[in-house]
């Protein structure tokens, strides 16, 4: 139904663009329409008395405008049933964990994986099973069948494993598993299924163990609340009263469950989640703009400037609660876009700047005064902008912003480095921007650095360095002059950031032809950083003599080996190609597109164990030597490789 309306907001669009005013200066540019009322109201739901009333209200609001409009009106945007168990004890803290081999965002905050490991052993999710390996042989010590789940993701906290997925062949559901060892064997002690159409995402605060999953589901519009008090495992004075005034019919759980035993406490808000940030203290939840419909005038400024609306919540120690919400304009590539400092957080986003042909008029600018709009084109702008929690009120206050950058184009990759923010963005070309963070509210622009292609991905190296992994690009002309690109090869780039107002390019290579695809340009655990050394998961197609033309056929896969000074350098390319079975090859040179998320046929995740590197892939283990060269020194096939070629572990 979310499919049907957004379809039916576009046509409302279009057919209002004329009232949409963008400034005549690109560079002075700034979003022409108010941001979001937030309701002052940031209270929960007193009762599942008080949540029906609302929701029922809410409906027959709908229903009413709805029919005025066409007439009649089907049962809803959704019934969803409501499963699993309900629970609202606190979330007591099992002992800490140490570290993970996950390559995370932020420090003390593990993320979901395929690829998990603790002192003893390592552990990988495969199609439908969990391989456990000893970490000094790489042997399977156990396979943990999984035949029940997809998309399985894997934590490790405190000796115990944390399998996550979703039921197979069914998306309405989140099932979390607890498996602790004896006698050598790791057994399921404990089980929790979480009800939502939609599982947005989840973390683990490796300092208490508790897990925090994130699920979306669209509310129950025919169901009222269940005999238990609660509405998809969520007591009913547990989700907060709405933020906007709108026809919002979704609603995001909020689970905190401990490890040991799976007891969990839980919240919600109505409203959406498109993306989440975690630090150990805090979670926040980012959603766009309204659910909006043709009858409904007030939201519709705000769905063409896609507001931002953030959400606070308070997950330190073993606490649950709301805290605070704000908002800003645009919409987010990834997690990386967001970062918190203090009471401040800084979002980094791109958003619409819609106009067309628009013959004078005035209209409002949020940021101070009226202009006068004459005949401009359409674009898309991008900033950073700052928020900063209010001490008196439930509020995440607009306090700044960037100058708007890289018009006409989108946010690429983000990375915050101590008070620095470097952005990359994108349409025919890669500019690289670096942001000051600390010279007051607003972020200061520093650099502006131009080159062929663009990074989807930043990782800050030793020595002042960064490392964007991103794609070669093609111009290609419309009617003459150039409109467009098209990504190529697989393309590093190194910077130097010693002068964050003067960043440079030190050296850029190219790898493969169109179709070559970096697994961590679409999902950052596929990265492996350590010693000065980086590992990066590739499949590499040959280039053709038409840059246009996909490649089709593979040069070679595995991981890439790098070290970097002042260049970069390929020491060695690693593989698991001869374990991949012959009916699984051809996949390896379909190619795929940038912004893709596949996993590998060959090697997905490395990590060290000792003095060796060790890449897994869905056909085995291998551990090898950089004293030589590289050379595998131990490797370990697993079993059932035939039973990988399809689905295989792929991502929730």
């Amino acid at each position: 139904m979310r499919g049907i309306q957004f379809l039916v907001a576009l046509v409302g669009i279009f057919s209002v663009l004329n009232c949409s005013k963008l400034s005549p200066s690109h560079d002075a540019y700034v979003p022409d329409f108010p941001l979001p009322k937030l309701t002052a109201d940031a209270s929960y739901f007193g009762s599942c008395d008080d949540y029906k009333a609302w929701k029922d209200q809410k409906i027959g609001e709908f229903n009413q405008r709805n029919n005025q409009y066409y007439a009649t009106f089907p049962q809803g945007p959704g019934t969803y049933a409501t499963s699993g168990v309900a629970s609202t004890g606190t979330a007591a803290a099992p002992a800490a964990a140490a570290s993970t081999i996950t390559n995370i965002q932020e420090a003390g905050v593990d993320e979901p994986d395929v690829f998990k490991g603790d002192s003893n052993y390592l552990y990988y999710a495969r199609t439908h099973e969990v391989v456990v390996i000893n970490q000094g042989t790489l042997k399977v010590v156990q396979s943990i069948p999984q035949p029940d789940l997809t998309g399985i993701q894997l934590y490790v906290t405190s000796g115990r494993l944390i399998v996550i997925g979703r039921p197979y062949l069914s998306y309405g559901s989140l099932i979390v598993r607890e498996f602790v060892q004896s006698s050598g064997t790791f057994s399921q002690v404990a089980e929790r299924t979480l009800a939502g159409y939609s599982y947005a995402d989840s973390r683990l605060d490796l300092a208490t163990g508790q897990l925090t999953v994130v699920m979306e589901d669209a509310i129950q519009l025919d169901t009222d609340p269940n005999a238990d008090g609660t509405v998809d495992n969520v007591p009913c004075n547990q989700i907060q009263r709405p933020l906007l005034d709108d026809y919002e019919f979704t609603v995001t759980a909020v689970h905190k469950i401990n490890t040991d035993g799976l007891s969990m406490k839980s919240l919600a808000i109505v409203g959406r989640v498109d993306q989440i940030y975690m630090t150990p203290n805090n979670l926040y939840i980012a959603g766009n703009g309204y659910t909006w419909f043709p009858w409904d005038t007030r939201p519709l400024r705000d769905l063409l400037n896609q507001s931002l609306i953030i959400r606070k919540i308070d997950v330190s120690g073993s606490n649950l609660s709301y805290s605070s919400a704000g908002a800003a304009i645009g919409h987010v590539r990834d997690q990386y876009a967001f970062k918190e400092s203090g009471d401040d957080l800084f979002v980094a986003t791109s958003y619409l700047s819609w106009a067309y042909l628009v013959s004078g008029g005035y209209s409002y600018n949020p940021y101070g005064g009226t202009y006068e709009v004459g005949e401009t084109a359409q674009g898309n702008g991008n900033r950073v902008f700052h928020l900063r929690q209010s001490p008196n009120s439930h509020r995440l206050n607009l306090v700044g912003e960037s100058p708007e950058v890289g018009y006409n184009e989108d946010i690429r990759a983000v990375r915050y480095i101590d008070h620095y923010a470097y952005v990359v963005t994108f349409e025919r070309t890669d500019p690289l921007f670096a942001f000051d963070l600390s010279s007051g509210d607003d972020p200061r622009l520093l650099t502006k650095l131009e080159l062929p292609g663009f990074s989807a991905y930043l990782h800050p190296l030793v020595n002042n360095l960064l490392l964007g992994v991103g794609y070669a690009t093609v111009e290609q002309s419309y009617s003459g002059s150039p409109s467009f690109s098209v990504t190529t090869g697989v393309q590093l780039s190194l910077f130097d950031l010693a002068h964050p107002d003067n960043v440079s390019l030190l050296d850029s290579q190219v790898f493969g032809g169109r179709g070559s695809h970096a697994g961590v340009s679409g999902d950052p655990h596929a990265f492996y950083y350590g010693d000065g050394v980086v590992g990066l998961p590739v499949t590499i197609l040959k280039p053709t003599s038409d840059p246009n033309q996909w490649g089709g056929q593979l040069d070679y896969s595995g991981a890439m080996m790098l070290s970097f000074d002042s260049q970069i350098h390929v020491l060695s390319v690693l593989t698991h190609s001869e374990w991949i079975p012959s009916q699984c090859r051809p996949a390896l040179s379909q190619g795929s597109w940038w912004v893709s998320n596949p996993l590998s046929l060959d090697i997905q995740r490395i990590t060290k164990v000792g003095s060796l590197i060790v890449s897994v892939s869905p056909f085995g283990v291998k551990a090898s030597d950089p004293a030589q060269n590289y050379a595998t020194v131990i490797a370990t096939q697993f079993a059932n490789g035939d039973q990988q070629c399809t689905n295989y572990g792929m991502p929730l």
